[in-house]
């Protein structure tokens, strides 16, 4: 019993100092081919910076950012974005 207890402490001790990898994900396109969709992602970034020229912005309607498609696909299930 008392080697249990040592080893889950040893275990909390060197917890955080494990190795970790967080990739970096940058996703960039132009605005000639209409809406883009990005892949969903398991996590949730801390923060979203985009650039848009006011060229784009006049051109691309009433909505310029969003984070659920404009006219969603019927068949698909409802996303609240």
């Amino acid at each position: 019993m008392l080697l249990l207890g040592l080893l889950a402490a040893l275990a909390a001790v060197a917890f955080p100092f494990a190795p970790v990898q967080q990739p970096l994900v940058t996703y960039s396109w132009t605005g000639g081919n209409g809406p883009a969709a990005l892949p969903l992602m398991p996590y949730q970034p801390l923060a979203l910076t985009a650039q848009v020229s006011c060229a784009a912005t006049f051109r691309s309607g009433p909505v310029l950012l969003a984070t659920v498609p404009p006219r969603p696909d019927p068949a698909a299930t409802r996303s609240t974005g």
